[in-house]
């Protein structure tokens, strides 16, 4: 049973709040790589680098919108309108105190892991690791695309593994 004091107010995220604004974030996410990347996975299976750069540009673009709208839900502006990455600076350096819930504080802490999604971005660009074809490999099953190139050191291990295993079995029989 949960103890209500009287002179306290209570100050906790409602969970339908939190589920609100993670469904008005997921909705782009889902649209773009559910939907998006359906009609243009002709293009992003391809080998070169315009196909790992629309592929991987996608995910980046997918996954920062998320963090973005969720970073505008629980700051309460939803109405940013910039036009200047300098009206921006001043609008993220601004936005605590603007929270639609007044006890959180830092809020533009959403928006940090939009800067991994970065950096991971251009290290995916500078090794040419196509993410739509990792999540297809995954989805149906089939090796991803980077292990395809260590195919033949995998099955010559697993070949080696192999001698080995019959070789023991074969010792074992003629000892018994």
């Amino acid at each position: 049973m949960r103890l209500r004091r009287v002179h306290s107010v209570d100050q906790e995220v409602e969970w339908l709040y939190a589920f609100d604004v993670h469904c008005n974030g997921f909705f782009p996410l889902f649209v773009l790589l559910f939907v998006g990347q359906y009609f243009l996975s002709p293009l992003l299976m391809g080998n070169g680098f315009v196909s790992v750069f629309l592929a991987n540009s996608l995910y980046a673009l997918a996954f920062s919108y998320y963090h973005y709208v969720s970073f505008l839900g629980y700051s309460g502006n939803t109405s940013c309108h910039v036009s200047s990455s300098q009206q921006l600076i001043y609008y993220l350096s601004h936005t605590h105190t603007h929270t639609a819930l007044p006890f959180l504080h830092n809020t533009q802490k959403f928006l940090y892991p939009i800067g991994v999604i970065l950096v991971v971005y251009v290290l995916s660009l500078i090794f040419r690791f196509n993410v739509f074809k990792f999540m297809i490999s995954l989805y149906f099953g089939s090796h991803p695309a980077p292990l395809s190139a260590a195919a033949p050191v995998l099955s010559s291990v697993a070949s080696i593994a192999g001698r080995g295993a019959s070789a023991r079995s074969a010792a074992n029989a003629t000892a018994a």
